[in-house]
C-alpha cells in the first residue's frame, strides 16, 4: 500500500496537499474518520499521512488536492482517501483448547452464569492467543490461568483442528486442541469470574449442556480425527 500511496503522490503532486488522509474502509462504506484501531499516523515536513496498518492492495476512490483550497489557509484540510478492498484471505480468530485425558476423562470447566460466552454451559481450559503469541504458548498459559495446570510446551501434542463458522458470522474460527503427555497439579477454579467448578467427564458421557463446538472436537478426537469442519454448510 506503502508503494501505491506513494506513486500517487508523485503523480498527482500531493506535496502541495497540507493534509493527506489514507485509512481503511470497508467494501461499500461511505467516506469515515481516520481515527480508527488500525491506523497511525506518521507525519511529513508538510504532508501527514495517516498509514493504514491492515494489509491489503489499496486504490484511490477520492481525492482532492491544495489547488482546490484557492490559496486559503484557513479552509477545510483536503482529504485523500485510499479505500482498501476487503482482502481475498480471510482472517480467522485463533483459540487454543486443552485435552487432558485421564482414565478416559477429560475436564471440563462449568461457565459462569454470567458469562458472555456459554453461561452455564461445560467447556474445556481454553483462550484465544493474544498478539504475537504462538498458539502452544497461549496453551499453556490459558491452561495456568484457568485451571492452575503446569505444562511445559514440548508436552503438548496437537490432537485436533475444528474449522468452525459460527452462525451468522463471516469471521472463521480455528479451534487447536492439544493434549499434555504430562502435568503438574490439579485443575482449580482460578478465575471465578468465568468459571465455577471443574470436573473430569467420561468422554462417552459428556454433561448437558456443553459447548456444541467442544462435544464435536471431542467425538472427532475419540474416532482419531485430526480435522472437522462445522458451520460451512
Amino acid at each position: 500500500m506503502a508503494e501505491q500511496v506513494l506513486h500517487w503522490q508523485r503523480n498527482h503532486r500531493a506535496a502541495l496537499c497540507p493534509r493527506i488522509t489514507v485509512h481503511p474502509l470497508a467494501d461499500g462504506d461511505p467516506a469515515s474518520t481516520a481515527d480508527g484501531a488500525h491506523v497511525f499516523v506518521k507525519k511529513h515536513t508538510r504532508v501527514a499521512i495517516d498509514w493504514p496498518i491492515i494489509p491489503g492492495t489499496a486504490a484511490l476512490h477520492a481525492h482532492h488536492n491544495a489547488d482546490q483550497l484557492g490559496g486559503r489557509h484557513d479552509a477545510a484540510l483536503p482529504l485523500v482517501e485510499v479505500r482498501e478492498p476487503r482482502d481475498h484471505r480471510s482472517r480467522s480468530i485463533v483459540g487454543a483448547h486443552l485435552v487432558l485425558i485421564r482414565d478416559g476423562a477429560v475436564p471440563l470447566g462449568k461457565r459462569h452464569p454470567n458469562s458472555a460466552f456459554a453461561p452455564s454451559t461445560w467447556h474445556l481450559p481454553a483462550g484465544h492467543r493474544e498478539d504475537m503469541e504462538a498458539a502452544v504458548t497461549c496453551m499453556v498459559r490459558e491452561a495456568e490461568e484457568e485451571t492452575g495446570l503446569l505444562i511445559p510446551e514440548g508436552d503438548l501434542s496437537l490432537v485436533h483442528v475444528l474449522d468452525l463458522l459460527d452462525p451468522g458470522s463471516t469471521i472463521p474460527r480455528i479451534g487447536l486442541f492439544f493434549a499434555p503427555s504430562r502435568w503438574e497439579g490439579e485443575p482449580v477454579v482460578r478465575e471465578p469470574e468465568c468459571c465455577t467448578e471443574w470436573r473430569f467427564w467420561p468422554l462417552d458421557d459428556l454433561p448437558e449442556p456443553t459447548v456444541e463446538y467442544t462435544r464435536v472436537a471431542l467425538d472427532a478426537i475419540s474416532r482419531g480425527s485430526l480435522y472437522a469442519p462445522m458451520g460451512w454448510s
